[in-house]
């Protein structure tokens, strides 16, 4: 078994090799050398065609591009599955091109291809990646229609899109979904609302998460009071980012470099250079080495 490890791995680097070299006569516009190439040694398995989508999709190629991969597959005898469509579906998203999307969703349910929450989940991230939050509800709402429920990632993929998008009305709305929902409580989620009330400078609403989180029985971690520092900090209330630097020491968590350079930041910016400098000073105490950002107050 051992001495297989290494031809196999030999033979993993063979098919990346190969699927990127199809990639990039894809890229350049030549089918014909990408077509060669792929059946050179004989009929591509169903998998590769699939790595191929993959790649495709992360790499961020046009979806004409992925639609001709699954023309070639299924010229060759291969039926597309959910995974075909899965990724169709989402190059199609991350082109922008969202009416082919839904031509390739409606081909997919009238072909009788049973959807699972992965998918679901696949098409909700890719909407996210591409900063269409409303694009990601869409998939959240057909997945709940179709009986499926969402579970602790569908919600932190869209609640997080919402979030970086702004839309904080949409964060909390389903926020409070996700608490009626019998979905696991999770941490990153409840610290991406408070970091998205903190960039719009409401510190009152990121603090009313964190009341909610000890309500719900959310676990904080160090990032929960990172994110609220910076509410106070971006409020120009000092002595408030300190409070909750001691409510974090206080749980048990470890300030580091990001809790430090907060409060230097926010005592620099009230005008306090003497408390700036004490915290500047409370990082070794810590066992924290100052980076460059630290010296720039």
């Amino acid at each position: 078994m051992a001495f297989n490890q290494p031809k196999q791995k030999f033979q993993q680097k063979q098919q990346v090799e190969l699927q990127q070299a199809v990639l990039d006569f894809v890229k350049a516009g030549d089918f014909q050398a990408a077509n060669r190439l792929m059946t050179a040694r004989g009929k591509p398995s169903k998998a590769f065609y699939h790595s191929l989508l993959n790649l495709a999709q992360k790499s961020r190629i046009d979806s004409k591009t992925s639609c001709w991969f699954v023309s070639t597959m299924q010229h060759v005898g291969y039926k597309a599955n959910v995974v075909t469509f899965t990724c169709l579906i989402s190059a199609c998203i991350g082109d922008g091109n969202v009416a082919l999307a839904q031509q390739w969703w409606k081909l997919m349910v009238d072909s009788g291809v049973k959807l699972n929450r992965v998918t679901y989940n696949t098409l909700i991230g890719a909407c996210a990646k591409n900063d269409a939050p409303s694009c990601a509800e869409e998939w959240m709402i057909r997945m709940i229609e179709d009986g499926i429920d969402p579970c602790q990632i569908s919600y932190r993929l869209l609640i997080d899109s919402f979030a970086k998008a702004g839309e904080y009305e949409k964060m909390e709305q389903w926020l409070r979904r996700m608490i009626d929902s019998d979905v696991e409580e999770c941490t990153s989620v409840w610290n991406s609302a408070i970091n998205a009330f903190a960039q719009a400078k409401n510190q009152q609403k990121a603090e009313d998460i964190y009341n909610s989180m000890i309500q719900h029985n959310v676990r904080t971690n160090a990032k929960t009071y990172n994110c609220l520092m910076n509410a106070c900090c971006r409020n120009n209330q000092p002595e408030r980012a300190a409070n909750w630097f001691q409510t974090m020491i206080a749980s048990g968590f470890k300030a580091d470099m990001i809790s430090f350079t907060t409060l230097i930041n926010a005592c620099a910016k009230a005008g306090d250079m003497e408390r700036a400098v004490y915290w500047f000073n409370q990082m070794a105490v810590h066992g924290i080495e100052p980076n460059i950002p630290c010296y720039n107050f």
